[in-house]
């Protein structure tokens, strides 16, 4: 089977040695060695949150000091922010054509597998894709439907058992609901760890975004809370098995965990995964889905975000614990933010 087309800008072929040179180099006599570029995949590139990640990191890091892979199942537009600083971008499978965690775990690492043979070069002498960061932007909001629709009743045949029939579309209409919510929220990190498991280099980080909704109860957006819930377990679940004995997790369970995954798995002994759990951020859509009267100016703004996990990944010693959830709020400007632990 082939893998999938890789989408690259225009710009690239000037920047392709930085992305498929991902070996370190040696000390040799003549001096120091020269480290490699940070190689970062971000899910969701093409959205709000995940555009503006890749202008951050490209900004921070310089040309020079990073290359970013994007990967979406909605292409990014030239004009957009950031997608002139990509140096590949990962078609995912639009979830109209098909939804499932398979299907999109298999486009991902076949694309990653294409880069993997291209930064070879046909060499046998190791080297290959190495990623420092792989962050999930990805997500979204939907509340959940309510019990009878309007417009389901309308387009229902009266002559029919109407009971049957409603009971019929409401079931099938929560459950959509439900499967939207993980498949936007809860699938593109998990098929994100598999990614790691293949490609994840020496002091990686992982970082996924949870919600602060989903620390507590979640009433009339059940479908939401569970999937940003089951992010937030994922996450506590890697740091239980990953990084320092500091970790975040249960040291019995951090033992037996060493034992079944560590013994194939090197990136875990310093891996960091987090999470990090806004209430709102300012993007085009939350803002359309607002109450009339919301305070924008109260609202996490996508860049400080992506400053706090630019620090964590050019600066390892800034990271919390391995397994952390970090709940960040906006500070009165607006533009600045607050992380905190809390859990």
């Amino acid at each position: 089977r082939r893998s999938p087309s890789i989408y690259r800008p225009a710009h690239v072929a000037a920047t392709t040695r930085r992305l498929y040179s991902n070996t370190y180099d040696d000390e040799d006599e003549d001096g120091p060695s020269r480290r490699r570029p940070k190689t970062a995949l971000i899910l969701g590139s093409s959205g709000c949150l995940g555009s503006t990640l890749v202008s951050t990191l490209s900004r921070t890091f310089g040309k020079d000091g990073i290359s970013i892979i994007g990967s979406d199942c909605v292409q990014p537009p030239d004009s957009q922010m950031g997608a002139d600083q990509l140096d590949a971008f990962l078609p995912l499978p639009h979830p109209s054509t098909d939804p499932s965690l398979g299907k999109m775990t298999t486009e991902l690492l076949l694309g990653l597998k294409e880069l993997d043979e291209l930064s070879k070069g046909g060499s046998t002498d190791g080297g290959g894709l190495k990623l420092d960061a792989i962050i999930c932007a990805s997500g979204g909001w939907e509340g959940d439907p309510p019990t009878v629709n309007d417009a389901i009743k309308a387009d229902l045949d009266p002559t029919d058992d109407m009971e049957e029939k409603l009971m019929i579309a409401d079931a099938q209409e929560h459950g959509d609901t439900v499967e939207r919510m993980m498949r936007m929220n809860l699938y593109p990190v998990l098929a994100a760890g598999r990614a790691m498991d293949r490609y994840m280099a020496s002091q990686g980080l992982f970082v996924a975004i949870g919600a602060a909704a989903a620390l507590a109860p979640t009433p009339s957006m059940y479908a939401y809370g569970a999937s940003k819930a089951a992010v937030h377990h994922y996450v506590q679940t890697l740091g239980a098995s990953s990084g320092p004995k500091t970790g975040v997790g249960h040291k019995a369970l951090r033992q037996k965990a060493s034992v079944a995954l560590r013994r194939d798995r090197e990136y875990l002994d310093d891996l960091t995964a987090l999470a990090v759990l806004p209430s709102m951020i300012d993007t085009p859509n939350n803002r359309r889905f607002a109450e009339p009267g919301a305070d924008f100016d109260t609202w996490t703004k996508p860049d400080a975000i992506a400053k706090e996990i630019g620090a964590w990944l050019a600066k390892p010693y800034l990271r919390p614990n391995s397994g952390a959830l970090i709940k960040v709020q906006s500070g009165k400007k607006g533009s600045d933010a607050v992380f905190n632990l809390v859990r």
